[in-house]
């Protein structure tokens, strides 16, 4: 089956076929890996669909014009824009208002050229909320929480403003219960499945077909319609015609 993985990473490029069926969200996190995803994207145009953004563990690395260079990318490949955010948690904490400011001038450039957003939350979930209810659902655009691990009621906030949910391999992890709970009651509309792996797609298939049965089975949808429903909602949520749809 086509899978479609809604949030990775850079990795190291080889022949075509390392890929496999499969098309992902390839993410950036600085300035230093933009050209890096920028690459695959070119490499790979049927498969990997390019995000930049400055993640917020890496705030307090970027030069003063980092915002014009971003931009400078964003045309590329019918991107978007990822990994962005906010980190609270006890590490990362200690410049949360410059976060902020990166955060939002990155939603400011995806309502500009509206672009779909990818976006980090870790300890800062009033924060989120509080931030993106400036942009959506006026944007038109939409926004992705990737590995989501907030409650039901702030994905139930996040759903009123045309929010997407992305989870990942901690879904199978024992003590996963309340990401369990929240697959089971996100819009299926909203539904998305990742890897946030760095490595090749076809490395990680095999893990990636174990999280679309464990989502299939928590959702109570036969499997292949769980590869059809990630699929369509992926393509939506990028603006994105997949190869397997233009094939259809």
């Amino acid at each position: 089956m086509f899978i479609f993985d809604a949030h990775n990473h850079v990795w190291e490029s080889g022949k075509k076929d390392t890929i496999g069926d499969c098309m992902c969200i390839c993410n950036g996190t600085k300035p230093a890996d933009w050209n890096d995803v920028k690459q695959l994207g070119m490499a790979f145009p049927e498969n990997v669909i390019p995000f930049f953004g400055v993640h917020p563990w890496f705030v307090d690395t970027i030069t003063d014009n980092w915002l014009s260079e971003l931009k400078e990318y964003l045309p590329v490949n019918q991107s978007g824009i990822g990994e962005i955010g906010l980190d609270g948690s006890s590490l990362r904490r200690k410049n949360m208002r410059k976060q902020e400011r990166i955060f939002t001038s990155q939603l400011e450039a995806a309502a500009e050229l509206s672009l779909p957003v990818s976006i980090h939350c870790v300890s800062a979930w009033g924060k989120i909320v509080s931030i993106l209810r400036h942009f959506y659902p006026q944007v038109h655009a939409a926004f992705m929480i990737h590995s989501f691990s907030g409650s039901e009621e702030i994905m139930n906030e996040l759903v009123k403003l045309g929010g997407y949910f992305s989870f990942s391999f901690s879904l199978m992890r024992d003590k996963s219960e309340k990401i369990r709970r929240c697959l089971e009651h996100v819009p299926v509309d909203r539904l998305l499945l990742e890897s946030d792996s760095s490595q090749s797609p076809d490395s990680y298939r095999d893990q990636m077909v174990r999280l679309y049965t464990a989502a299939s089975g928590i959702k109570g949808i036969d499997l292949h319609e769980m590869y059809r429903l990630i699929l369509r909602n992926g393509s939506v949520f990028t603006n994105r015609i997949t190869p397997r749809q233009r094939g259809s």
